[in-house]
C-alpha cells in the first residue's frame, strides 16, 4: 500500500515536471534500490524509455535542478544516480 506522503510527493512532481522528466523518474524509481540508488546508464535509459540521449540528459538535468535526483559524475567510471526522496526517507 502506498502512503499518503508518497502520493502527495508524486502528485507534486507530476504537476511540476516536464513529461520527459516524469517518464525518466518513473523508470528510475522502478529500478532503484531501497536507498534510492539507481544502477543505470544513458544507454539503458534510452532502451527502456525509447527517448533520445539528448532528451534523457535534459530530463536528468531537470530532475537534478529540482532536487529530486543527485548525479555524481566520475571520470572513467559509471555515473551514480540517487533518488533523493528515497535517500531522505532512509536517514
Amino acid at each position: 500500500m502506498v502512503s499518503n506522503d508518497v502520493k502527495s510527493l508524486f502528485y507534486k512532481m507530476g504537476t511540476n515536471l516536464e513529461p520527459k522528466a516524469c517518464k525518466i523518474l518513473m523508470i528510475m524509481y522502478g529500478i532503484s534500490d531501497e536507498n534510492g540508488n539507481v544502477n543505470t546508464s544513458l544507454t539503458d535509459l534510452q532502451q527502456r524509455s525509447n527517448m533520445s540521449i539528448s532528451t534523457i540528459r535534459s530530463a536528468l538535468k531537470e530532475l537534478e535542478q529540482k532536487g529530486i535526483l543527485e548525479i555524481n559524475h566520475k571520470i572513467g567510471l559509471e555515473t551514480d544516480y540517487i533518488l533523493l526522496f528515497l535517500k531522505k526517507r532512509k536517514d
